[in-house]
């Protein structure tokens, strides 16, 4: 009989250590990504694309009237 308690408050205390740890996980995911979001470096913008005229032909001039 005695031993049925103790198991019992074993796992209890096991089921408790096990809900912590995955809410200290939780707490940790979410202040790193917090962080990693203030401290992350603005993008830079992306380039224009150009056309490059093709090869054989005469670049094209814009005429005006």
């Amino acid at each position: 009989m005695r031993l049925r308690s103790l198991l019992k408050i074993m796992f209890i205390l096991i089921g408790l250590a096990a809900l912590a740890v995955l809410v200290a996980v939780l707490l940790w995911t979410e202040y790193t990504s917090r962080v990693a979001l203030q401290s992350a470096p603005t993008p830079t913008p992306r380039p224009t694309w150009t056309p490059t005229p093709t090869r054989g032909l005469p670049p094209s001039t814009p005429t005006y009237p």
